[in-house]
């Protein structure tokens, strides 16, 4: 049962990072058809855009701080100059940056997974395994 959830929340999380990272921040709880597959109700829909909006401003800071420390990394590095051990404390800040901002991201994406009820899940993971399947055809707008 434990092994069924936890696969089921990685599902679960792996697909909505999947989707939120797409071009267009696709949010699958607005999404009609995956609403109504799953059962997903307008209060729970409500409270996931509520955790995501409340987590935005935090991500936003993160990427902007992520994307000032690469860019100073990619200088120190394009100028071939900087002794190794100043790189590696620059790529230490990077990942350092990176990993808050993809544990904030999984946070959220939990705090929103939470939301859902056991069968809620199941049906979600059915919604997982079907766009898996399609990636690995080469299939992806079905």
């Amino acid at each position: 049962m434990v092994t069924r959830i936890v696969a089921t929340a990685a599902a679960t999380l792996l697909l909505a990072s999947g989707w939120l990272s797409a071009q267009d921040r696709h949010k699958w709880w607005t999404d009609e058809k995956v609403r109504r597959e799953i059962g997903l109700t307008d209060d729970q829909a409500a409270k996931a855009e509520e955790i995501f909006h409340t987590s935005l401003p935090k991500l936003r800071g993160l990427k902007t701080e992520l994307d000032g420390l690469e860019k100073k990394l990619s200088a120190l590095i394009s100028e071939n100059k900087a002794d190794e051990s100043v790189i590696a404390a620059k790529i230490d800040a990077v990942e350092r940056a990176r990993s808050e901002m993809s544990k904030t991201r999984m946070l959220m994406l939990y705090r929103i997974h939470r939301l859902l009820t056991n069968e809620q899940h199941e049906k979600f993971k059915a919604i997982v395994d079907r766009q898996r399947a399609r990636r690995r055809s080469g299939d992806h707008y079905r």
